[in-house]
Protein backbone atom coordinates (compact mmCIF):
# COMPACT_ATOMS: atom_id res chain seq x y z
CA UNK A 1 0.00 0.00 0.00
CA UNK A 2 2.76 2.48 0.71
CA UNK A 3 4.53 1.67 -2.42
CA UNK A 4 1.62 2.37 -4.90
CA UNK A 5 0.72 5.68 -2.79
CA UNK A 6 4.43 6.47 -2.98
CA UNK A 7 4.06 6.10 -7.06
CA UNK A 8 0.95 8.00 -6.83
CA UNK A 9 2.40 10.88 -5.13
CA UNK A 10 5.44 10.88 -7.77
CA UNK A 11 3.56 11.10 -10.86
CA UNK A 12 1.06 13.48 -9.61
CA UNK A 13 3.58 16.19 -7.95
CA UNK A 14 5.29 16.15 -11.93
CA UNK A 15 1.88 16.53 -13.26
CA UNK A 16 1.62 19.56 -11.05
CA UNK A 17 4.73 21.04 -11.67
CA UNK A 18 3.90 20.98 -15.61
CA UNK A 19 0.59 22.21 -15.19
CA UNK A 20 1.67 24.58 -12.71
CA UNK A 21 5.37 24.95 -11.86
CA UNK A 22 5.94 27.59 -14.54
CA UNK A 23 3.83 30.67 -13.14
CA UNK A 24 5.72 29.76 -9.86
CA UNK A 25 8.45 29.91 -11.52
CA UNK A 26 7.85 33.23 -13.16
CA UNK A 27 6.67 35.13 -9.73
CA UNK A 28 9.80 33.74 -7.96
CA UNK A 29 11.75 35.69 -10.52
CA UNK A 30 9.96 38.57 -9.93
CA UNK A 31 10.09 38.20 -6.14
CA UNK A 32 13.81 39.01 -6.69
CA UNK A 33 13.31 42.16 -8.53
CA UNK A 34 13.27 40.82 -12.03
CA UNK A 35 10.49 42.00 -14.27
CA UNK A 36 10.41 39.69 -17.05
CA UNK A 37 8.33 42.07 -19.29
CA UNK A 38 11.56 44.28 -19.72
CA UNK A 39 13.70 41.29 -20.29
CA UNK A 40 14.34 40.57 -23.91
CA UNK A 41 12.88 38.04 -25.71
CA UNK A 42 16.00 35.88 -26.18
CA UNK A 43 16.57 36.12 -22.23
CA UNK A 44 12.65 34.85 -22.05
CA UNK A 45 13.22 32.19 -23.86
CA UNK A 46 16.15 31.04 -21.73
CA UNK A 47 14.45 31.67 -18.83
CA UNK A 48 11.41 28.87 -20.17
CA UNK A 49 14.39 26.72 -20.82
CA UNK A 50 15.59 27.12 -17.79
CA UNK A 51 12.12 25.91 -16.13
CA UNK A 52 12.04 23.06 -18.22
CA UNK A 53 15.29 21.99 -17.20
CA UNK A 54 14.56 22.13 -13.71
CA UNK A 55 11.70 19.69 -13.80
CA UNK A 56 13.60 17.72 -16.12
CA UNK A 57 16.39 17.15 -12.94
CA UNK A 58 13.33 16.66 -11.04
CA UNK A 59 11.89 13.95 -12.71
CA UNK A 60 15.57 12.06 -13.19
CA UNK A 61 15.69 12.47 -9.65
CA UNK A 62 12.25 10.49 -8.98
CA UNK A 63 12.83 7.81 -11.41
CA UNK A 64 16.67 7.49 -11.22
CA UNK A 65 16.79 3.65 -10.58
CA UNK A 66 14.33 3.05 -13.23
CA UNK A 67 16.13 5.64 -15.98
CA UNK A 68 19.93 4.56 -15.00
CA UNK A 69 18.39 0.61 -15.46
CA UNK A 70 16.72 1.14 -18.63
CA UNK A 71 19.84 2.88 -19.98
CA UNK A 72 22.07 0.21 -19.22
CA UNK A 73 20.09 -2.46 -20.77
CA UNK A 74 19.48 0.01 -23.56
CA UNK A 75 23.15 0.22 -24.58
CA UNK A 76 23.60 -3.16 -24.90
CA UNK A 77 22.79 -3.70 -28.31
CA UNK A 78 22.72 0.01 -28.79
CA UNK A 79 22.30 -0.28 -32.81
CA UNK A 80 19.56 -2.93 -33.23
CA UNK A 81 18.07 -0.53 -30.17
CA UNK A 82 18.70 2.67 -32.23
CA UNK A 83 17.00 0.98 -35.65
CA UNK A 84 14.28 0.00 -33.73
CA UNK A 85 13.71 3.56 -31.96
CA UNK A 86 13.71 4.82 -35.72
CA UNK A 87 10.87 2.65 -36.75
CA UNK A 88 8.81 2.93 -34.07
CA UNK A 89 9.44 7.23 -35.18
CA UNK A 90 8.42 6.38 -38.60
CA UNK A 91 5.12 4.58 -38.01
CA UNK A 92 4.18 7.06 -35.04
CA UNK A 93 4.95 10.10 -37.41
CA UNK A 94 2.47 8.02 -39.72
CA UNK A 95 -0.28 7.18 -37.06
CA UNK A 96 0.08 10.48 -35.38
CA UNK A 97 -0.38 11.83 -39.49
CA UNK A 98 -3.94 9.63 -39.74
CA UNK A 99 -5.27 11.04 -36.51
CA UNK A 100 -4.72 14.75 -37.71
CA UNK A 101 -6.53 13.33 -41.17
CA UNK A 102 -9.49 12.28 -39.13
CA UNK A 103 -9.50 15.11 -35.92
CA UNK A 104 -10.00 18.08 -39.22
CA UNK A 105 -12.51 16.23 -40.77
CA UNK A 106 -14.11 15.91 -37.37
CA UNK A 107 -13.49 19.26 -36.13
CA UNK A 108 -14.69 20.62 -39.62
CA UNK A 109 -18.41 18.91 -39.24
CA UNK A 110 -18.25 20.90 -34.92
CA UNK A 111 -17.03 24.06 -37.36
CA UNK A 112 -13.99 23.82 -34.48
CA UNK A 113 -10.90 24.90 -35.09
CA UNK A 114 -8.09 21.97 -35.26
CA UNK A 115 -4.52 22.13 -33.83
CA UNK A 116 -2.90 19.35 -35.94
CA UNK A 117 -0.17 17.62 -33.62
CA UNK A 118 2.57 18.12 -35.57
CA UNK A 119 6.12 19.87 -34.54
CA UNK A 120 7.68 22.56 -36.49
CA UNK A 121 10.72 21.89 -38.65
CA UNK A 122 13.38 23.44 -36.73
CA UNK A 123 15.50 22.98 -40.07
CA UNK A 124 13.58 25.80 -41.34
CA UNK A 125 14.88 27.91 -38.42
CA UNK A 126 18.30 29.81 -38.82
CA UNK A 127 21.54 28.68 -36.70
CA UNK A 128 21.52 31.10 -33.83
CA UNK A 129 20.67 31.27 -29.80
CA UNK A 130 17.31 30.83 -30.48
CA UNK A 131 17.80 27.52 -32.68
CA UNK A 132 20.32 26.29 -29.76
CA UNK A 133 17.45 26.58 -26.55
CA UNK A 134 14.69 25.49 -28.97
CA UNK A 135 16.69 22.15 -29.56
CA UNK A 136 17.39 21.75 -26.02
CA UNK A 137 14.15 22.80 -24.65
CA UNK A 138 11.73 21.11 -27.14
CA UNK A 139 13.51 18.02 -28.46
CA UNK A 140 15.36 16.93 -25.65
CA UNK A 141 14.37 18.49 -22.38
CA UNK A 142 10.47 17.95 -22.67
CA UNK A 143 10.13 14.94 -24.15
CA UNK A 144 12.22 13.39 -21.39
CA UNK A 145 10.11 14.76 -18.85
CA UNK A 146 6.76 14.02 -20.97
CA UNK A 147 7.69 10.56 -21.45
CA UNK A 148 9.11 10.04 -17.76
CA UNK A 149 5.55 11.65 -16.29
CA UNK A 150 3.16 10.35 -18.80
CA UNK A 151 4.53 6.93 -19.55
CA UNK A 152 7.31 5.46 -17.00
CA UNK A 153 5.07 7.45 -13.74
CA UNK A 154 1.69 6.10 -14.86
CA UNK A 155 2.79 2.74 -16.07
CA UNK A 156 4.38 2.41 -12.35
CA UNK A 157 0.96 2.97 -10.71
CA UNK A 158 -0.76 1.16 -13.25
CA UNK A 159 0.92 -2.62 -13.14
CA UNK A 160 -1.21 -4.46 -16.21
CA UNK A 161 -0.21 -3.60 -19.57
CA UNK A 162 -3.46 -2.36 -21.01
CA UNK A 163 -4.35 -0.37 -17.72
CA UNK A 164 -1.43 1.39 -18.25
CA UNK A 165 -1.26 1.81 -22.20
CA UNK A 166 -4.77 3.41 -21.68
CA UNK A 167 -4.41 5.58 -18.48
CA UNK A 168 -1.44 7.01 -20.04
CA UNK A 169 -3.20 8.20 -22.93
CA UNK A 170 -5.96 9.43 -20.85
CA UNK A 171 -4.03 11.03 -18.30
CA UNK A 172 -1.90 12.85 -20.34
CA UNK A 173 -4.73 14.27 -22.56
CA UNK A 174 -6.76 15.54 -19.90
CA UNK A 175 -3.95 16.83 -18.02
CA UNK A 176 -2.94 18.64 -21.59
CA UNK A 177 -6.50 19.46 -22.18
CA UNK A 178 -7.11 21.39 -18.46
CA UNK A 179 -4.85 24.10 -20.32
CA UNK A 180 -6.38 24.55 -23.50
CA UNK A 181 -8.78 27.90 -24.08
CA UNK A 182 -11.65 27.17 -25.50
CA UNK A 183 -14.88 25.52 -26.14
CA UNK A 184 -15.52 22.38 -24.24
CA UNK A 185 -15.80 20.30 -28.06
CA UNK A 186 -12.93 21.99 -29.28
CA UNK A 187 -11.02 20.17 -26.26
CA UNK A 188 -12.21 16.88 -26.63
CA UNK A 189 -11.49 16.84 -30.22
CA UNK A 190 -8.26 17.82 -29.60
CA UNK A 191 -6.62 16.13 -27.23
CA UNK A 192 -7.60 12.60 -29.06
CA UNK A 193 -3.99 13.04 -31.16
CA UNK A 194 -2.73 13.87 -27.60
CA UNK A 195 -4.40 10.57 -26.25
CA UNK A 196 -2.74 8.78 -29.14
CA UNK A 197 0.37 9.69 -28.91
CA UNK A 198 1.19 8.63 -25.46
CA UNK A 199 -0.90 5.17 -25.67
CA UNK A 200 1.42 4.74 -28.54
CA UNK A 201 4.56 5.17 -26.73
CA UNK A 202 3.22 3.58 -23.65
CA UNK A 203 2.76 0.52 -25.48
CA UNK A 204 6.44 1.09 -27.30
CA UNK A 205 7.19 0.80 -23.05
CA UNK A 206 5.41 -2.54 -22.72
CA UNK A 207 6.44 -3.67 -25.96
CA UNK A 208 10.20 -3.20 -25.06
CA UNK A 209 10.29 -5.15 -21.93
CA UNK A 210 9.11 -1.90 -19.95
CA UNK A 211 12.28 -0.02 -20.89
CA UNK A 212 11.34 3.56 -21.13
CA UNK A 213 14.25 4.71 -23.23
CA UNK A 214 12.57 3.01 -26.31
CA UNK A 215 9.93 5.79 -25.36
CA UNK A 216 12.20 8.74 -24.77
CA UNK A 217 13.95 8.25 -28.05
CA UNK A 218 11.24 7.78 -29.98
CA UNK A 219 9.39 10.97 -28.94
CA UNK A 220 12.50 12.96 -29.05
CA UNK A 221 12.71 11.60 -32.83
CA UNK A 222 9.57 12.42 -33.20
CA UNK A 223 9.78 16.37 -32.19
CA UNK A 224 12.89 16.43 -33.96
CA UNK A 225 12.23 14.75 -37.76
CA UNK A 226 8.01 14.27 -38.00
CA UNK A 227 7.90 17.54 -39.97
CA UNK A 228 10.37 16.83 -42.06
CA UNK A 229 9.88 13.19 -43.17
CA UNK A 230 5.74 14.68 -43.54
CA UNK A 231 6.88 17.25 -45.78
CA UNK A 232 8.83 14.56 -48.08
CA UNK A 233 6.32 11.58 -47.93
CA UNK A 234 2.85 14.04 -48.35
Amino acid sequence: MKNILFRILKVLLLILIIVLGQQYFIDLISFFGIEISKLSNLLNEFLNMLFYLIVLLISFFLYKDDLIRDFRRFKRNIFPNILMTIVFFIVLTLLISITNYFGEIIAESFKVYYSSLKPTNIFNDPLDAYFAINFIKNILIIPFIMVVTYILGINEVFKTKNKGILFSGIIAAITIGMVMENSFIYIIINVIPIMVLYMSLAYIYRKNNTNIWFSISTYMLYTLFASSLLERIM
